[in-house]
């Protein structure tokens, strides 16, 4: 008995170590939501889908190129920009996206929004989205920044936020590295490899976990974003689970964008791909695919119009194409 227990002594200081941390830690967490949120059927508040996505971070697994792709949308619906597919001047079998940028002034836009636009039309009115594509892969990065900015201006991030990640880590990481240098002591002082000290280990990392506040996701939120995240993550659970026979009706165009950012174009098209649901009024469709001959062909040889959905899936499939690809190449 006394072996043993000189064997888990490494592991039983660990778990002590674990404990104290946990509680010394617990002052750079975020502070829990207030309240009790239900099911959340609408956007919650009046954030952006850029704004939503990063308030999110840990909760939803997005990209750079989702964010931008989705504030353009969310401008669009805004009515700044309108998209239009076209069939390419150059390749008769291809489509190419023209924007075009409203009169509107830009005293509603935030300094993200300002940014994403100044790269895709400099001072032009309409531009071609994929001769653009350099420029806007260029504001992946500095759009992130502007976004994490606008959310800390707007209270829902701490100033404090970026330190206490930091020192979350910190400690995670101290916690993790001390487990694996406690089992290695205990192995060595057994003198052979003991399996059911890596079981212990194991279990005791669980209860770090469970009961030490110990690897738990710090976001940096204030008590209105830790609300405000709460409320959110209910909404992108909902469009996360969205089946085609229990689609919102009227809701496609406004949820498309905040589906983008949150990276979930793919299950929300899907969802709506039966709907009757109108192409949002930002959208003009080119048109129908004609013949690579360029033989006139009959009214009834032209193909069907898709749903909505199907053909607004396949334009952010083919946009975020573009977005994705490297500019080197």
């Amino acid at each position: 008995m006394i072996y043993e227990v000189i064997v888990a002594l490494p592991l039983i200081v660990f778990l002590a170590l674990c404990i104290a941390a946990g509680r010394y830690n617990r002052k750079n967490h975020d502070s829990a939501p207030i309240g009790v949120v239900g099911r959340v059927l609408e956007p919650p508040d009046e954030l952006t889908p850029a704004l939503a996505a990063r308030l999110l971070e840990g909760v939803v697994v997005t990209t750079d190129e989702a964010l931008t792709l989705g504030t353009l949308l969310n401008l669009a619906q805004r009515g700044y920009i309108t998209v239009e597919r076209r069939r390419s001047t150059w390749e008769d079998t291809k489509q190419q996206f023209v924007l075009r940028r409203s009169e509107r002034g830009n005293t509603d836009l935030a300094s993200y929004e300002r940014l994403l636009l100044d790269a895709l039309f400099e001072d032009a009115p309409l531009v071609d989205f994929a001769k653009q594509a350099a420029r806007l892969r260029k504001a992946h990065k500095p759009l992130v920044q502007a976004v994490e900015v606008e959310l800390t201006m707007r209270g829902y991030l701490d100033a404090d936020g970026p330190q206490r990640r930091k020192n979350s880590r910190v400690y995670n990481w101290s916690v993790g590295l001390l487990g694996l240098a406690a089992l290695g002591l205990s192995w060595w002082l057994a003198g052979a490899v003991v399996w059911w000290g890596a079981l212990l280990l194991v279990l005791l990392l669980v209860f770090c976990y469970a009961f030490a506040d110990i690897f738990t996701y710090v976001r940096g939120a204030s008590q209105k974003g830790s609300d405000a995240r709460a409320a959110w993550q209910s909404f992108y659970a909902y469009l996360k689970d969205l089946k085609p026979d229990a689609v919102p009706q009227g809701r496609f165009a406004p949820f498309l964008p905040y589906a983008v950012a949150f990276d979930l174009t793919k299950r929300f098209t899907q969802a709506y791909s039966s709907s009757t649901e109108a192409p949002p009024t930002w959208y003009v469709s080119g048109p129908a695919q004609l013949p690579a001959s360029g033989k006139t062909v009959s009214l009834q040889q032209l193909p069907a119009p898709r749903p909505a959905a199907e053909e607004l899936g396949d334009v952010l499939k083919e946009m975020a194409k573009v977005l994705n690809v490297p500019s080197s190449l």
